[in-house]
């Protein structure tokens, strides 16, 4: 057996026994969730386009969270 340690591949990622929580993560997993549950009450209205709906739902959502900052084109 060799002493010598080869280093780590390019994007490899090492394994820690301390458990670091994934805030950005979490929330981005909680915010995709309302998303969806919107866009899933606003296709069973029948109204609106799969297009239209997904956009809907994500301007509701962001909006309800107060971080929606650019307008959304129109059309």
């Amino acid at each position: 057996m060799s002493d010598q340690t080869e280093p780590l591949a390019t994007g490899e990622k090492v394994k820690s026994s301390v458990s670091v929580p994934d805030l950005l993560g979490d929330a981005r997993n909680k915010v995709q969730e309302e998303i969806s549950r919107e866009f899933a009450a606003i296709m069973a209205t029948g109204t609106l386009r799969a297009s239209e709906a997904a956009a809907l739902a994500t301007k509701r959502v962001t909006q309800r969270y107060g971080h929606l900052n650019v307008a959304m084109p129109q059309g």
